[in-house]
C-alpha cells in the first residue's frame, strides 16, 4: 500500500507585494481569487499528506472547512512573534491514525535577537501498524553566502535533525519550503542524520523568485520508507507565480511513500 504526501508553500497573503511579482495579473494577488483557487488545487491533488506552509488562519479555516467532510484531521501551528502565518497539516485520517501532534519552537535567538517565531510542526501517525513522524518546517531565509555558523535557517534544521534523531518511528519524514538549493550546506545535518532527498537528482525548480528558478520545496525521508516523488511543474524565470494556473508563488512537492517490506 501507497500513501501520497504533498508539501506546498501556499504564501500568506501578508507578505505580497505587487512588486515583486511582476509577471502575475494583480486580481491574482488578491485573496478572492487565490483562496478559492489554492482550495481547489489542494483538493485535486487528493493526497492522504498535506503538509502546507505559510498559512494565515482565515486560509487554513477555509481549508478545514472543505477537507473536514472528505476525512481529513487537521491542525495549525501559528508562528510565533505575532507573525501572520504558519504551518498546518491534514490528515486523511482512515489511512493515517493520528496518534499526536506535537510542535517544536525553534531556539534560535542569537546574542540580543529574540527567537525568529519559526518552528515545526510535528504528527506521530499509525499507518498499517507502523509509526510515520511527519515534520513540516518553514526555515528562515539566508542570503546563499551565508556562512553556516551564522544562518539561522542551517540552526533551525539542525535542530529539527536532533529531534528526529531522538525519536524512534518506523519511518521519518521532514517536509516544508527549505529556504535553501539541494547543495546547500544548511542540509548537512539531515544528510548526516541519515536522511535522503526523496527528489535526489531533480533540479526541477519549485520557485522563480526574483526572476531566479530554484529549487526551495524539499521532502526527505529515514527509516523503512521508500520514496516515489511525484513530477513537479515545469516553471521559467517569467513563469506568472501566483496566476489561475499556480495560485502560489511556490509549487507543491509530492512523493509516493511506501514501507519497506519487513523480512523474517
Amino acid at each position: 500500500m501507497t500513501i501520497k504526501l504533498v508539501s506546498y508553500n501556499v504564501l500568506a497573503d501578508s507578505y505580497i507585494r505587487p512588486d515583486w511579482y511582476p509577471h502575475t495579473p494583480k486580481e491574482w494577488l488578491t485573496p478572492d481569487l487565490r483562496h478559492p483557487a489554492l482550495v481547489e488545487e489542494i483538493v485535486r491533488m487528493n493526497a492522504d499528506i498535506v503538509a502546507l506552509q505559510e498559512v494565515e488562519r482565515p486560509v487554513f479555516k477555509i481549508l478545514e472547512k472543505k477537507l473536514g467532510p472528505l476525512d481529513y484531521e487537521s491542525r495549525y501551528e501559528p508562528k510565533g512573534r505575532n507573525k501572520p502565518d504558519g504551518c498546518a497539516m491534514f490528515v486523511r485520517s482512515s489511512v493515517c491514525a493520528v496518534e499526536s501532534w506535537q510542535r517544536l519552537d525553534y531556539a534560535d535567538s542569537t546574542g540580543d535577537s529574540p527567537a525568529s517565531g519559526h518552528l515545526a510542526q510535528l504528527a506521530t501517525l499509525n499507518w498499517d501498524g507502523r509509526t510515520l513522524a511527519v515534520a513540516n518546517t518553514h526555515l528562515k531565509w539566508a542570503p546563499p553566502d551565508t556562512a553556516r555558523g551564522e544562518h539561522l535557517g542551517a540552526r533551525q534544521l539542525d535542530e529539527l535533525a536532533d529531534h528526529c534523531s531522538a525519536a524512534h518511528h518506523d519511518g521519518w519524514v521532514v517536509s516544508g519550503d527549505y529556504n535553501c538549493t539541494p547543495d546547500s550546506a544548511v542540509l548537512k545535518k539531515l544528510h548526516n542524520a541519515g536522511f535522503v532527498d526523496a527528489h535526489n537528482g531533480s533540479d526541477a525548480p519549485t520557485c522563480n523568485a526574483n526572476g531566479e528558478t530554484r529549487k526551495l520545496d524539499h521532502i526527505f525521508i529515514a527509516g523503512a520508507l521508500v520514496a516515489s516523488p511525484t513530477p513537479i511543474g515545469a516553471i521559467q524565470a517569467d513563469t506568472p507565480l501566483p496566476s489561475a494556473e499556480h495560485p502560489s508563488d511556490h509549487l507543491p512537492v509530492g512523493v509516493h511513500l511506501s514501507w519497506i517490506a519487513e523480512t523474517s
